[in-house]
Formats: C-alpha cells, structure tokens, sequence
C-alpha cells in the first residue's frame, strides 16, 4: 500500500507544481501573479510588520520561558 500512497502524493505534488508553474491564469503563471504581488509596497509592509511583531513576540516567549525556567529552578 505504500507504494501507492507515494505515487498518488508524487502525482499531486507535480499537478500542484504543474499547474502552479505552467499554467497561465489570465495574462500571468500562479508563479507569476504571486511574484508580482510580493513586489508591490503594500506586500513589502506588511512583512516588514510581520517581521517586527515576530521579534517582539519572540523576545516575550524566551522572557516568559527564563521566568519560568528559574521559578522552577529550586524545585527539583
């Protein structure tokens, strides 16, 4: 049964790369639309601001973990 299973997610995998490569919908490829989107201003904003908030998030985790990580410290 295994075999099969690959050969069925080989099989989407190259009709997803397929289409998202080859396949023109409208003027452009997925590939393309995407890519041209990606270099608007708007899409350059926004991960500038996803990469902010990821930073801030990640220093809050790493205090909250060092906070807990010495509270529980004197425990075992």
């Amino acid at each position: 049964m295994r075999p099969v299973r690959w050969l069925v997610s080989a099989f989407v995998a190259f009709a997803v790369a397929w289409v998202t490569f080859m396949v023109p919908f409208g003027r452009y490829t997925l590939f393309q639309h995407l890519r041209r989107i990606a270099g608007t201003e708007e899409a350059k904003e926004l991960g500038e601001s996803v990469t902010e908030a990821s930073g801030a998030l990640r220093g809050e985790v790493q205090r909250q973990v060092g906070e807990a990580l010495q509270r529980d410290a004197g425990t075992r």
